[in-house]
């Protein structure tokens, strides 16, 4: 035995999956762009840290550099352009 629904729901299921398919291929859309985005922040974390092992490397340079120059000519304050220490 078979029964027909009406026109008016046939129209409403079709609706409905319509919106579905349109939901599943945004999540799709969504899912891909979050892994892009996560791939990215990935890529972003780990040049931070090189920069922040960097950055510590250039901090540790420096200090032995104004331990170095302050045991030469003593602590006092450097003129970055002439090159000149007011002690």
């Amino acid at each position: 035995m078979t029964k027909q629904i009406t026109t008016e729901e046939l129209a409403k299921v079709n609706a409905l999956n319509e919106r579905y398919n349109k939901i599943y291929f945004e999540l799709g859309q969504n899912t891909a762009q979050i892994k892009d985005y996560l791939k990215a922040l990935e890529v972003l974390n780990t040049e931070a840290d090189n920069l922040h092992k960097d950055y510590q490397h250039a901090k540790a340079e420096e200090e032995v550099l104004v331990a170095t120059l302050n045991e030469k000519y003593g602590a006092g304050q450097l003129d970055l352009i002439t090159g000149v220490i007011t002690l």
